[in-house]
């Protein structure tokens, strides 16, 4: 942004979308040239084959060490109140179905809260959580890439409909968020072979610059500040807001000559070096690898609806029901 920063971004092919739960539809009209109500229940039936964690990821069912379980198991049961085992035990069966999942999707990215406090629940988890970005990616890695649709950058305002009830609710202030989804592959496998993973580094694009068009040169630290090397906003993130303490309130100090660390005391080996043998966009493919790249490529795919899930009215808080077509 002009007046904020030295480092120019080519955002690419991009949209701008409201909240994860319209991009999540939004992203299979984009696919399947489908109407509004047909990729919501698109995407809703997705969530619920999700659910079934033990027919797709039954070693992520019982886990409790970090990574890719501990992403998907406890939102998912989160979001559809109840266990992701199957058969599900006695207590703990699913209480959400494939229409209360349509009805908090679509009012949740038109940015309107329901008013039926069960659908309100599920609304707000699919707002918040990250499940739907794990679908959302696997559209953008099986469906789209290749294709007239594909696309560069995705903008989420993350703000709710003017018409929304309780616009003073968290989810209507968050920050904006811009992802650039350019790395998002379909061979996450091929990729722990080092002929794969050269070949994939040598076509990962590099969409920075200087504001002036010219080359930019990351600087040293781009895992933690991305900026161009002599840049003053390389300068500028040699500053940070030291901790508080007693006495002592928080004040800009600089950091340590030889690193730069935000949130972390240092930045981890891998970060480092992938930034500075891809580029930018090499954080995200290390973090492919260990957690999100597993779960896209293990996820249910859906290829074809036997039913459909229509609105019975046309009013705010639409309710779905389930007929066959």
């Amino acid at each position: 942004m002009r007046g904020c920063s030295d480092f120019f971004w080519d955002m690419g092919r991009s949209v701008l979308v409201r909240n994860r739960c319209h991009l999540a539809g939004l992203l299979e009209q984009r696919a399947h040239h489908i109407s509004w109500t047909a990729a919501i229940a698109r995407v809703a039936h997705r969530l619920l084959l999700a659910a079934n964690l033990s027919a797709w990821a039954p070693e992520w069912c019982h886990s409790t060490g970090k990574g890719p379980s501990d992403n998907v198991r406890g939102p998912l049961e989160a979001i559809i109140g109840g266990s992701v085992e199957w058969p599900p035990p006695a207590d703990r069966r699913p209480s959400v179905n494939a229409s209360v999942l349509a009805s908090a999707l679509d009012l949740c990215a038109h940015g309107v809260f329901a008013t039926d406090p069960v659908v309100r629940r599920v609304q707000r988890q699919l707002w918040n959580l990250n499940t739907l970005d794990y679908l959302s990616a696997s559209v953008i890695a099986y469906d789209l890439r290749g294709t007239l649709a594909e696309l560069d950058t995705i903008q989420i305002s993350n703000r709710c409909s003017e018409e929304s009830n309780d616009t003073a609710h968290e989810e209507c202030r968050q920050a904006v968020e811009i992802w650039d989804v350019r790395t998002i592959q379909t061979n996450f496998t091929s990729l722990a072979t080092t002929g794969a993973k050269l070949r994939f580094i040598a076509g990962i694009p590099r969409p920075w610059s200087s504001p002036n068009g010219s080359l930019c040169n990351l600087t040293r630290d781009a895992g933690m500040c991305l900026a161009c090397e002599g840049s003053l906003s390389e300068k500028a993130c040699q500053y940070r807001c030291s901790i508080p303490r007693r006495g002592t309130p928080s004040h800009i100090a600089p950091q340590e000559a030889t690193r730069v660390a935000y949130g972390q005391p240092t930045i981890p080996d891998g970060h480092r070096q992938d930034v500075a043998r891809i580029g930018a966009l090499g954080k995200a493919l290390h973090y492919q690898h260990i957690a999100w790249g597993r779960v896209i490529e293990k996820l249910p795919r859906l290829r074809s609806l036997p039913r459909l899930l229509v609105r019975e009215n046309k009013t705010t808080e639409s309710r779905y029901r389930m007929v066959a077509i």
